[in-house]
């Protein structure tokens, strides 16, 4: 697949990781391989700590190979900033499909949520999406931080 020339200057990530094969094991997806929206590089983008941050409603995809068709876990390691007293919700996408109802963390602290989804052979697009974002200048901003997901073939 040929991408599309972006200045350095921009934070849109576009680099696609290829997992070759989905077995015995577990492959991880790190922020610095996902696709970011092109048209928001303000509100989302990779951290210093090597996180993905989302500053508003949107999704990072990870574009993967699939050997194998069935079960998969999946576990997100996330973070986020609460707001209005409440924490950030995320979604489990697969090929621009909502996955399950949408988590909310439980904690503002780097935790593991995990989930089983049904993958498809081939290449399939992962997202993790980041769906009640909250914004008062100076007041409050709810915002999810990707730290890396990890997908398992269920055995």
């Amino acid at each position: 697949m040929r991408l599309p020339r972006v200045p350095s200057s921009l934070l849109v990530i576009y680099s696609l990781l290829s997992v070759s094969s989905l077995f015995a094991g577990s492959h991880e997806l790190l922020p610095e391989a996902g696709i970011y929206p092109e048209n928001r590089k303000a509100q989302f983008g990779i951290s210093k700590d090597g996180s993905a941050y989302l500053k508003t409603r949107g999704k990072v995809d990870w574009k993967i190979t699939i050997e194998q068709a069935g079960t998969y876990g999946i576990t997100a390691v996330l973070s986020g900033d609460k707001a209005l007293g409440i924490l950030p919700k995320f979604e489990i996408w697969v090929n621009e499909e909502k996955m399950a109802d949408s988590v909310s963390l439980k904690t503002e602290k780097k935790t593991n949520y995990s989930a089983q989804v049904k993958l498809p052979a081939g290449e399939v697009t992962l997202g993790i999406m980041f769906v009640n974002d909250a914004y008062r200048p100076d007041q409050y901003d709810r915002n999810l931080y990707v730290h890396k997901v990890i997908v398992a073939e269920k055995e």
